[in-house]
């Protein structure tokens, strides 16, 4: 195996950052949308991001798309230096309500994927100055039912993501992909001239962590990952699995198109570690009929909701449970894991994460991008 260390002559060094969720607060109301926006605008320009994304869901339901606050608030005040990427919530499994449902098959009338790139085109018009000129995507939100090989995550998927978006962004070289753990990346799939490479769950987490999947077994307190074992030791950490997972990816990015995604999750609550992260800053109570399904809440007050409908084992305060489903009623609770479901380096010093991801673009010749993973896991002690 070639080495590899030591060997960067790379000019084109970047540093980029993911956006996949948003708070429900910040989706409803205008104002802490307008101070949630203003805050990633800070931190991009305090690190010189250099390619920020941002999530694009289901205008039918998403104010801060449909009534384009996200041009008013975020796209038009980025800086000249950052590059604009919408990341597009297109999940077969939960169709736009304008498209087919259930979801059947790629294109067609109405198609989700088009109707979401008709929307960057519509939102790309109404901007100012800085335009979105790259593409993202969750690989895990792009198959069907959860079964690898299905919905758009498919060669005919690809093709499809392709023409959408040279129809849609004309003149534009193409530029799409997908945060997904295929480390090589796959030449049927990953046709859209850039990849997103998720460098953690690459063995660098405990086997009781592994097992758990998430949760206090992945923590600080038990030595759950080596971000724990390893705390604000760039070295020690990189003579590990991931220094590992780095050198795989650099041999096959020899065209520097992927950037390596490195993970700010933390799950270890309370003042430890800069306190809240942006997610948990910005999350006020949630209403029980703003409740996702498959998401974790941990119940703070019941009102006139029976949380026992929708998954709870009991309506007792300060029991956790996953929603089953939004329900009636004036019950509220909040989110759990809001930072993430491990210690990551969410729980390292700023400075020493920053000092780990200048030793990669160094020491990696094939990895001069990388990307932090994502806004709403930083800690808010970080702006």
């Amino acid at each position: 195996m070639a080495d590899i260390r030591n060997n960067s002559s790379s000019t084109n060094q970047q540093i980029g950052i993911w956006h996949e969720s948003l708070p429900t607060q910040c989706r409803k109301n205008e104002l802490q949308f307008a101070s949630y926006c203003n805050d990633y605008i800070k931190y991009i320009t305090k690190k010189n991001i250099t390619r920020a994304f941002f999530l694009i869901q289901d205008p039918s339901f998403c104010p801060y798309v449909k009534l384009n606050w996200v041009v008013k608030h975020w796209l038009d005040k980025l800086p000249a230096t950052c590059e604009a990427g919408f990341l597009l919530d297109t999940e077969p499994d939960y169709p736009w309500i304008n498209s087919p449902t259930p979801w059947t098959s790629i294109g067609g009338r109405n198609d989700m994927m088009e109707l979401a790139f008709q929307e960057v085109a519509r939102l790309n018009l109404l901007a100012k100055s800085q335009k979105v000129t790259c593409i993202g995507f969750d690989s895990e939100n792009l198959v069907l039912g959860k079964v690898k090989d299905t919905g758009y995550s498919t060669k005919d998927g690809s093709t499809w993501i392709t023409n959408m978006f040279q129809t849609y962004l004309p003149g534009i070289p193409l530029d799409w992909g997908w945060a997904s753990g295929r480390m090589a990346g796959d030449a049927t799939l990953d046709i859209g001239g850039v990849r997103y490479p998720e460098i953690y769950w690459v063995g660098e987490t405990s086997p009781a962590c592994d097992v758990a999947k998430g949760g206090d077994a992945c923590s600080l307190a038990e030595n759950g990952t080596d971000y724990c074992t390893s705390l604000n030791n760039v070295d020690k950490l990189l003579a590990g699995p991931i220094g590992t997972a780095l050198q795989s990816f650099s041999e096959s990015n020899t065209n520097q198109q992927g950037w390596a995604m490195f993970s700010v999750e933390k799950w270890t609550k309370g003042p430890t570690f800069s306190g809240e992260c942006v997610a948990s800053y910005n999350t006020d109570l949630v209403d029980a009929p703003d409740m996702i399904a498959t998401v974790k809440y941990t119940i703070v007050s019941t009102g006139t909701t029976n949380f026992m409908l929708c998954g709870a084992p009991s309506n007792a305060p300060g029991t956790e449970f996953t929603a089953t489903a939004p329900i009636a009623g004036t019950g509220q609770v909040t989110k759990s894991a809001i930072c993430g479901v491990l210690d990551a380096f969410g729980i390292w010093d700023e400075s020493k994460f920053d000092d780990f991801l200048t030793t990669v673009q160094k020491n990696y010749h094939n990895v001069p991008k990388v990307m932090i993973y994502e806004w709403n896991f930083i800690p808010q002690g970080w702006i």
